[in-house]
Protein backbone atom coordinates (compact mmCIF):
# COMPACT_ATOMS: atom_id res chain seq x y z
CA UNK A 1 0.00 0.00 0.00
CA UNK A 2 0.91 3.64 -0.66
CA UNK A 3 -0.37 6.02 1.74
CA UNK A 4 -3.56 4.08 2.43
CA UNK A 5 -4.19 2.73 -1.24
CA UNK A 6 -3.47 0.14 -2.57
CA UNK A 7 -1.68 0.65 -6.24
CA UNK A 8 -1.98 -1.65 -9.28
CA UNK A 9 1.72 -2.62 -10.09
CA UNK A 10 2.08 -4.65 -13.55
CA UNK A 11 4.74 -4.97 -16.20
CA UNK A 12 4.17 -2.33 -18.79
CA UNK A 13 4.16 -3.91 -22.24
CA UNK A 14 4.76 -2.80 -25.89
CA UNK A 15 2.10 -2.83 -28.25
CA UNK A 16 2.54 -6.63 -29.48
CA UNK A 17 2.55 -7.52 -26.00
CA UNK A 18 -0.97 -5.92 -24.90
CA UNK A 19 -2.49 -9.02 -26.54
CA UNK A 20 -0.88 -11.61 -24.74
CA UNK A 21 -3.44 -13.10 -21.55
CA UNK A 22 -0.93 -13.18 -19.28
CA UNK A 23 2.04 -10.93 -18.30
CA UNK A 24 5.74 -11.72 -17.49
CA UNK A 25 5.24 -13.01 -14.12
CA UNK A 26 9.27 -12.65 -13.30
CA UNK A 27 12.52 -10.54 -14.97
CA UNK A 28 14.01 -13.33 -16.99
CA UNK A 29 12.00 -12.48 -20.16
CA UNK A 30 12.78 -8.69 -19.47
CA UNK A 31 16.73 -9.65 -19.58
CA UNK A 32 16.11 -11.39 -22.26
CA UNK A 33 14.64 -8.26 -24.20
CA UNK A 34 11.32 -10.13 -24.59
CA UNK A 35 9.22 -8.10 -22.04
CA UNK A 36 9.84 -4.34 -20.46
CA UNK A 37 11.84 -3.39 -17.47
CA UNK A 38 9.46 -0.57 -16.49
CA UNK A 39 6.88 -1.02 -13.86
CA UNK A 40 2.81 0.67 -15.04
CA UNK A 41 1.98 1.51 -11.65
CA UNK A 42 -1.86 3.01 -11.44
CA UNK A 43 -4.29 3.99 -8.81
CA UNK A 44 -1.48 6.69 -7.51
CA UNK A 45 -3.51 9.12 -5.48
CA UNK A 46 -3.74 12.38 -7.50
CA UNK A 47 -0.97 14.68 -5.42
CA UNK A 48 1.60 12.22 -5.22
CA UNK A 49 5.07 13.15 -6.61
CA UNK A 50 7.28 11.40 -8.63
CA UNK A 51 10.11 11.94 -5.92
CA UNK A 52 7.69 10.15 -4.03
CA UNK A 53 7.26 7.07 -6.10
CA UNK A 54 10.87 6.67 -6.47
CA UNK A 55 11.41 6.81 -2.83
CA UNK A 56 8.35 3.95 -2.10
CA UNK A 57 9.68 1.61 -5.16
CA UNK A 58 13.62 1.47 -4.00
CA UNK A 59 12.77 -0.25 -1.27
CA UNK A 60 12.90 -2.87 -3.40
CA UNK A 61 15.71 -2.18 -5.90
CA UNK A 62 17.35 0.83 -7.80
CA UNK A 63 14.83 3.00 -9.71
CA UNK A 64 16.42 5.44 -12.42
CA UNK A 65 13.57 7.18 -13.95
CA UNK A 66 9.58 7.96 -12.86
CA UNK A 67 7.59 8.81 -15.77
CA UNK A 68 4.13 10.37 -14.93
CA UNK A 69 1.23 10.19 -17.11
CA UNK A 70 -1.55 12.45 -17.50
CA UNK A 71 -4.06 12.44 -14.90
CA UNK A 72 -7.73 11.22 -15.56
CA UNK A 73 -10.48 11.36 -13.12
CA UNK A 74 -9.12 10.98 -9.38
CA UNK A 75 -6.23 9.27 -10.26
CA UNK A 76 -2.76 9.40 -11.68
CA UNK A 77 -0.72 6.80 -13.79
CA UNK A 78 3.16 6.14 -14.48
CA UNK A 79 6.06 4.16 -15.48
CA UNK A 80 8.37 3.33 -13.14
CA UNK A 81 11.83 2.03 -14.41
Amino acid sequence: QFQGRRLHVDWARSGSQRERSDPPRDVEPSISGEGSRHLYVARIPERVSPEQLTDFFSRHGNVQTVKMLPQKGDFRSAFVD
